[in-house]
């Protein structure tokens, strides 16, 4: 019985999470609805990453933490922080990127842009997926996720992010996320109720 009332809040947890959850998604309009895109040999190519706020960051983001994988080796492609960022560590493209603020961002319609990724396509590529991931050593282990910082001075806690995907010359892509990764403290505090 502890079983199953254990499992039934971790699915009810998680599909709470999953509908109002923050994001991280690739997108290639500015008005961020567009997250697959037609992209020829030898032409420019711009995209954005960019949070969506929800959940515990519906308030607001004052930073992130995460990488971008599945960029072609060989394209031209360079990374620009949003211009209001007063921070920017390493890239997305390259390992992983921190980004912070100096005020509270809540974006237009509840989606911040964190970069703008733009360059030039040297192939042809076909069903390329574009998939936001953790930063590959992220500053907080405990966080195995992409990671947004919320705006609560002197905190800043830190919050999972559910990474998105887009998709180059492939069948239109959904943005894709899946729910958001429990972390440790979350999944021991549902245990603990359950023994």
């Amino acid at each position: 019985m502890r079983r199953l009332i254990a499992t039934s809040a971790v699915a009810l947890m998680l599909s709470v999470s999953s509908a109002s959850a923050q994001n991280i998604r690739v997108y290639f309009d500015l008005a961020f609805t567009d997250c697959d895109a037609t992209v020829l040999q030898n032409t420019p190519v711009t995209f954005y990453i960019v949070a969506e706020l929800g959940g515990p960051a519906s308030g607001g983001i004052i930073g992130a933490e995460f990488r971008l994988d599945g960029a072609p080796g060989g394209w031209f492609l360079s990374a620009t922080p949003n211009p209001a960022a007063n921070l920017a560590i390493g890239s997305p493209l390259t390992g992983g990127c921190n980004i912070a603020f100096p005020n509270c961002q809540t974006g237009s319609g509840g989606k911040v842009l964190l970069y703008t990724v733009s360059g030039f396509a040297t192939s042809l590529e076909s069903n390329l997926v574009l998939t936001v991931n953790r930063h590959t050593t992220p500053s907080n282990p405990a966080f195995a996720c992409p990671v947004l910082v919320l705006c609560d001075p002197p905190l800043y806690s830190k919050v999972c992010a559910c990474g998105g995907e887009a998709v180059i010359n492939g069948a239109p892509s959904s943005c894709g996320c899946g729910a958001v990764p429990a972390n440790e403290a979350t999944w021991g505090s549902v245990k603990a109720r359950y023994r």
